[in-house]
């Protein structure tokens, strides 16, 4: 539980701050510049890939949130989730030798994401992965639905940090939940051989490490830069399971959103970080 707290806790700041000010905003400028800026840019999968380079999780829940609450596109989601980090840069900091590769990490991350946004924007690929929301009480209701919402006098900063206050605590109290879950369920294996096993099968070990990349939690991202670190895994491999994870993100993509759509829009990131993995692995052979 101690290790789930610490892995979590610094997403309270920082969740608290952004919905703060996406609801200022809101009440300041209204709904439809909140769409012309977040959803109708042509440049939002490039803004979600930047903020996704953020080493902080809590970037990737704000982005699952406003997708939720269909404030985003499909493509701006999945350029956040392969752009997130999550612990991968200060592992590899701290690592002496390996502290160059954060770089090139970097770098070709924010250039996956970017891409793999605007192509999921603009192509059918938008169509199928964009969902209807039923819900009638969404878990972030910060943008209410009523498009002459702004005409009403401005509520005061202690409105707005009472709303954002209250999401941000749900938020928290399901992504501690689930971390303290995942914390208990990976303690029971042997993560530093994880992956030893797979060296002489490359392809297969990239496609492992992805999928393994998936598991929403901070321990998922520290066994792949550490293995990358210490030589246990290839270059293809710890790049594809880096991008394929995306933080504490699909925790509420998979609580809130519709199965169906949230399953597609894991595999279709995960397809991207295999891809590239694959590709820097032909590269590099």
């Amino acid at each position: 539980m101690e290790h789930a707290f610490q892995d979590t806790w610094l997403t309270l700041p920082i969740l608290l701050a952004l919905y703060m000010a996406l609801e200022w905003y809101q009440h300041r400028f209204g709904e439809r510049q909140i769409q012309r800026v977040l959803r109708k840019s042509a440049w939002a999968p490039a803004f979600g890939a930047v903020l996704g380079l953020l080493p902080q999780c809590g970037i990737s829940v704000f982005a699952t949130s406003l997708f939720v609450l269909q404030r985003i596109t499909p493509g701006t989601l999945i350029a956040t989730y392969l752009a997130t980090s999550d612990e991968a840069i200060p592992v590899l900091a701290g690592h002496g030798g390996a502290a160059w590769y954060i770089f090139p990490l970097m770098g070709g991350k924010l250039l996956l994401a970017t891409l793999a946004g605007f192509i999921v924007d603009h192509s059918p690929l938008r169509r199928f992965l964009e969902t209807i929301q039923e819900r009638e009480k969404p878990l972030l209701p910060i943008i209410p639905d009523k498009l002459d919402h702004f005409h009403d006098p401005f509520p005061g900063m202690k409105v707005i940090f009472r709303h954002a206050l209250k999401h941000t605590i749900n938020i928290f109290a399901w992504v501690f939940g689930v971390s303290v879950a995942l914390v208990l369920a990976l303690s029971y294996i042997d993560r530093p051989s994880l992956f030893s096993a797979m060296t002489s099968a490359p392809f297969i070990e990239i496609l492992a490490v992805g999928i393994f990349g998936l598991i929403p939690n901070c321990a998922a991202s520290v066994t792949i830069a550490q293995a990358f670190a210490y030589g246990g895994i290839s270059a293809g491999a710890a790049f594809a399971g880096l991008s394929a994870g995306a933080g504490f993100g699909p925790i509420i993509l998979l609580r809130e959103n519709r199965i169906t759509s949230s399953f597609k829009i894991l595999v279709v990131t995960l397809g991207f970080a295999l891809a590239a993995g694959w590709a820097i692995q032909i590269a590099v052979q």
